[in-house]
């Protein structure tokens, strides 16, 4: 075997051995980008799903089980009961959500699903995501700095109009001016705090 031969031999093995290093080390990074993937998005997941149950229910169940005629009556009363103070303040921070954005130039609606202190620790709650639109919107606008009193009372009645629209939707209709109070004056009095500390 003449030296070209051997020369030959040399430089297409250590092709072969480079190339095979980098299809190695190819798979290897293309594998670690698909699990860093899954991992983000597990933990996405996992976040948006924080919370437990109300009742064995969580989040969109919640609202499921309201809107059907399915859960006996003892049942029902017992969840609409607990349900309503969960639902109170997921309304109130996605109005105070819009609020804040809109102070910080920002337009980013929240997702249908939060975690919500309750007596008994969280609950994960759902609301449909047009209602999360809606609640979102009329919080920007209450962020406005320049509302008079006839726009303020506008907005409560959009306020009012969301949350008898939601209780409809879930057969909770005779909660329905409990609820708006109590969103109402617990806005006012946010709203009331951010004025006093933007004025200090």
């Amino acid at each position: 075997m003449n030296i070209a031969t051997i020369e030959f031999l040399l430089v297409f093995t250590a092709s072969l051995l480079f190339l095979l290093i980098f299809l190695a080390l190819y798979y290897l990074w293309n594998k670690t980008s698909e699990i860093e993937a899954i991992t983000r998005k597990s933990v996405k997941t996992m976040t948006r799903l924080s919370g437990g149950t109300l009742l064995g229910l969580m989040g969109k169940e919640i609202w499921e089980a309201l809107s059907s005629a399915k859960l006996p009556e003892d049942r029902r009363e017992e969840l609409e009961n607990r349900y309503v103070y969960i639902l109170q303040r997921h309304i109130e921070r996605v109005l105070e959500q819009g609020m804040f954005d809109h102070r910080k130039g920002k337009n980013e609606t929240p997702s249908s699903e939060a975690a919500i202190g309750g007596t008994k620790g969280e609950v994960q709650s759902w609301i449909p995501q047009k209602y999360v639109k809606t609640l979102y919107s009329i919080g920007q606008e209450t962020a406005l700095p320049s509302l008079d009193g006839e726009q303020t009372d506008l907005l409560m009645d959009k306020i009012q109009g969301a949350i008898g629209a939601m209780l409809s939707d879930i057969g909770m209709q005779n909660r329905q001016r409990v609820l708006f109070n109590r969103v109402r004056n617990n806005v006012n009095s946010k709203d009331d705090e951010t004025d006093s500390d933007e004025t200090d």
